[in-house]
């Protein structure tokens, strides 16, 4: 069953023209869908065509409503790899996290976060954000030595987008994320994080 679009203009909508996110980010959806598709697919042909791998620079800052128009259509692509829309959005979350940790900046992250433990590394996941995006507030919180809580507002990529990118990020030192959206309203909503070693 495809994302709902209501939702998706309801979320752009939201946007305003200085709400922005790097090349990079769209290019790393747009790279999932390729893993899935045949280059030959109308969908994957559709996406290519609107969001051009190669006219998108990484350190550029492009529109958040355009991506969001990516997100969506990379996701209903992908959605019968995955199962479900749930678990298309995280398969992008994840995807966006991998790309960001083979760049420049995120190897930096890796060697900076190399040996921590994932809450000292929830509380870089606002920095980590900021890199990417203009947009939106990030705030971890500490519950107790394996469990935090990251409190996203005015984001407006769907929870379980962040679910996997939080997975995905917080688990580069092997340690087994779980994660949990609690979602209060379109662009507010805290992910909840326990990990074991």
């Amino acid at each position: 069953m495809p994302l709902d679009r209501n939702e998706l203009r309801a979320r752009i909508d939201m946007t305003r023209s200085s709400d922005m996110l790097r090349g990079s980010v769209f290019r790393a959806l747009v790279g999932e869908v390729e893993k899935h598709l045949p280059l030959e697919d109308q969908r994957l042909v559709q996406i290519r065509k609107r969001y051009d791998k190669g006219a998108l620079a990484d350190l550029f800052n492009y529109p958040v409503s355009d991506w969001l128009e990516v997100l969506w259509d990379a996701a209903d692509a992908v959605e019968p790899s995955y199962g479900t829309p749930v678990n298309a959005l995280r398969a992008m979350g994840r995807a966006v996290a991998d790309s960001f940790l083979s760049s420049v900046v995120g190897r930096l992250a890796q060697s900076i976060g190399a040996n921590k433990k994932p809450m000292e590394m929830l509380f870089h996941a606002p920095a980590v954000y900021a890199s990417g995006a203009s947009y939106g507030k990030r705030t971890p919180i500490r519950i107790d030595d394996r469990h935090g809580l990251l409190k996203i507002r005015e984001d407006f990529a769907p929870a379980d987008y962040h679910v996997g990118m939080l997975q995905q990020g917080l688990g580069i030192n092997g340690h087994k994320i779980q994660c949990k959206a609690h979602v209060y309203g379109l662009c507010e909503y805290d992910i909840e994080v326990e990990w074991v070693a």
